[in-house]
């Protein structure tokens, strides 16, 4: 049990402590609810381990670091994905246990058996597999490109779009209405032109004015 001047002490060197003093440290420090917005209890299954799922999220987060509430769904995504594919890899080699079970030994193909038995039922692990993977990858792509954009922004290497400048880009750009009345004069210039002559008219037209 610590004595009074124990308690004193630690006191003491809490009130020392100033915290993260960079912008990096400051940042962290403030997003620490943004750990991982899974909840634990609503991932398991029969035979699934709650503290290697904890030691998964915790590889996570220490690996991306999200600081926004889209970075920590992006990664939640990805630990939920990776969860998944965990139990769909277990299932299959479960699936193939139970087939080749149930598969007539006097024919010596034990597994050959077991997927003709089970072709639909691999077929539909194999789809829910190929979808996690999918959105395994969408998630990190999108993770990346989201904080690469965050660091740069935070270094000053690039800048919020300049509201000055686009409104000059703008006004260089045709107007709606300018457009509109071009495209009324050159309906009105195609519709008013004269059509094909005939050959009389022609000739007419070619022929020197009397004098």
């Amino acid at each position: 049990m610590s004595t009074p001047r124990q308690i004193e002490a630690n006191r003491l060197n809490a009130q020392k402590s100033t915290g993260p003093r960079t912008p990096e440290g400051k940042a962290v420090s403030s997003m620490n609810a943004l750990k991982s917005g899974l909840d634990a209890e609503s991932q398991f299954v029969a035979g699934e381990d709650r503290n290697e799922f904890a030691q998964l999220q915790h590889e996570y987060v220490a690996r991306f670091q999200p600081l926004t509430p889209e970075e920590r769904f992006l990664v939640d995504t990805l630990i939920r994905n990776e969860w998944i594919l965990r139990r769909l890899f277990r299932a299959e080699a479960q699936l193939w246990e139970y087939y080749t079970i149930r598969a007539s030994r006097s024919e010596g193909v034990p597994l050959g058996e077991a997927l003709v038995a089970g072709n639909e039922a691999f077929r539909r692990l194999q789809r829910r597999i190929t979808l996690a993977e999918r959105s395994y990858k969408d998630a990190f792509v999108e993770l990346e490109q989201l904080q690469r954009v965050r660091r740069s922004l935070q270094s000053g290497e690039i800048r919020e779009p300049d509201r000055a400048a686009s409104a000059d880009s703008s006004q260089s750009e045709p107007s709606a209405a300018h457009s509109a009345e071009s495209a009324s004069f050159l309906k009105f210039s195609v519709e008013e032109s004269p059509g094909p002559l005939s050959l009389p008219e022609a000739a007419r037209l070619r022929s020197p004015a009397p004098r």
